[in-house]
């Protein structure tokens, strides 16, 4: 996967317009990791890394077009969240 500008020169002019409210999910093996070497490359972090009562380590970036890529780490669900779901 490539984050490119919209408004690059390789990009067709019928494509070369922002793009709003698309969130891309990844499944990855670690997280953490990933997170770590997007934050190195200087790739936006818009939401850090945090883990989800129901069972998942994430982090969020950003791409230069708005597009937001949710990098996921399945994780054992918390056992307070599972049972609050009766």
């Amino acid at each position: 996967m490539a984050l490119i500008a919209f408004d690059h020169d390789t990009i067709p002019p019928a494509g070369r317009q922002p793009t709003a409210h698309l969130i891309l999910s990844f499944e990855v093996e670690d997280a953490a990791a990933e997170a770590a070497r997007f934050e190195q490359a200087g790739v936006t972090i818009v939401q850090p890394l945090r883990d989800e009562g129901f069972g998942q380590r994430h982090f969020i970036a950003g791409d230069p077009n708005g597009i937001l890529l949710d990098v996921i780490t399945p994780i054992e669900p918390d056992p307070d969240w599972l049972a609050a779901q009766g």
